[in-house]
C-alpha cells in the first residue's frame, strides 16, 4: 500500500502488524553493483563483500544431512509441517497438497525443491525460483520462495539456508532475495550473511470481530509467518 492508503485503512479500524522483510545476499557482488557504482569501484565492492565470512563459509561448507532435489512432496512433509506449524499461529497450511499444488502442479513455473533429511526422513525445504536480467535488474536473481522447517533449530536452519545459497550459485544466480515476515527467520538469515533492504510493504490486519485472544495473537509480528509463496508475485502472467 501507499502511505496515503494505509492512513486511509488505520482510520477504517486497520491494524499494522509487521513489514514485508527483504533480506538479500550478495552471492557476486560486482554483477549486482555494475550500474549502480563506476566499474572498478564496483568491482573492488564486490571482491570485499565477497571475502566476507558468513558468504564464504556458506558458500564452501556442506550441510549435515543429505541434501536432495524433490519432482514432488508426499506424506513425510504433511507430518514435517504438523511438526513446524506448531511454533506458529498465523501461517497457511504447508502441507504436501499446498506444496505440489503451489510448486508442482502450477502450470508455467519451474521450481527447484530442496529437501534436507536424515536417517529419520525429511527435516527440512525450501524452494527457489529465478529470474534473467531484465531491463530493471541487470544481474541473475533468485529467490528463496518458501521454506518449511523448524524455525527454532537454528543449525538446521543454518544448513537450509546454506543449501539455498550453493544451489542458487551453483545456478548463475548473482544474488538471492528471501522476502519474508517472522523475526526467526530474519535472524536466522541474518546470521547467514543475509543483509536486510529498508521495508517498503506492511502486512494489515482488521481485527474488530474477533474475541481478544484470537486478537492478540493476530496482531502479534512473532506469530506469523509469510514468504514470497503467500503472495501471487510468483505468477508467469
Amino acid at each position: 500500500q501507499t502511505e496515503q492508503m494505509r492512513a486511509i485503512q488505520f482510520r477504517l479500524g486497520w491494524h499494522q502488524v509487521a513489514p514485508l522483510q527483504t533480506a538479500q545476499l550478495l552471492i557476486r557482488p560486482e554483477r549486482v553493483l555494475k550500474g549502480k557504482l563506476p566499474a572498478p569501484a564496483a568491482l573492488a565492492a564486490g571482491f570485499a563483500l565477497r571475502a566476507g565470512t558468513a558468504l564464504r563459509d556458506a558458500l564452501k561448507s556442506k550441510a549435515t544431512g543429505e541434501v536432495r532435489e524433490l519432482k514432488s512432496f508426499d506424506e513425510s512433509h504433511d507430518r514435517l509441517w504438523e511438526a513446524c506449524s506448531r511454533e506458529l499461529h498465523c501461517a497457511v497450511r504447508r502441507d504436501a497438497s499446498y506444496l505440489n499444488w503451489k510448486y508442482v502442479d502450477q502450470p508455467g513455473q519451474d521450481f527447484l525443491r530442496l529437501e534436507v533429511r536424515s536417517a529419520s526422513g525429511a527435516r527440512g525445504i525450501v524452494v527457489l525460483m529465478f529470474r534473467d536480467p531484465d531491463s530493471a535488474y541487470r544481474y541473475r536473481r533468485g529467490f528463496i520462495v518458501d521454506l518449511v522447517a523448524p524455525l527454532s533449530d537454528d543449525e538446521l536452519m543454518a544448513d537450509l539456508l546454506m543449501t539455498a545459497a550453493r544451489a542458487a550459485a551453483e545456478r548463475g544466480a548473482d544474488a538471492l532475495v528471501c522476502l519474508h515476515i517472522n523475526g526467526r527467520l530474519g535472524n536466522c538469515l541474518q546470521r547467514a550473511g543475509f543483509r536486510m533492504r529498508q521495508p517498503t510493504r506492511y502486512l494489515l490486519v482488521r481485527p474488530e470481530t474477533v474475541d481478544d485472544r484470537l486478537r492478540r495473537q493476530l496482531l502479534d509480528p512473532d506469530g506469523w509467518f509469510v514468504t514470497h509463496g503467500d503472495s501471487d508475485i510468483d505468477r508467469p502472467w
